[in-house]
């Protein structure tokens, strides 16, 4: 219900599901070594579900009415 709130009534996306996290992985080697950290983002739950839901209900409807050729 929130999703379909905020596809048709033009609401907001919440802050909180716009603000990644960035971690810092250890590849391999020592810790102490910051060129051994490879860094990823890790985006909210809810943003994610958020953009795979506005693009399953807009892919659709472009491919039917062969807006992108």
């Amino acid at each position: 219900e929130l999703i379909t709130d905020l596809m048709c009534n033009g609401l907001d996306i919440p802050s909180a599901w716009k603000v990644p996290r960035l971690k810092l992985l250890l590849k391999v080697g020592s810790h102490l070594n910051k060129k051994n950290y490879r860094p990823i983002t890790v985006i909210p739950v809810l943003s994610k579900l958020f953009s795979i839901f506005l693009h399953e209900r807009s892919v659709g409807p472009v491919e039917q009415q062969k807006i992108l050729v």
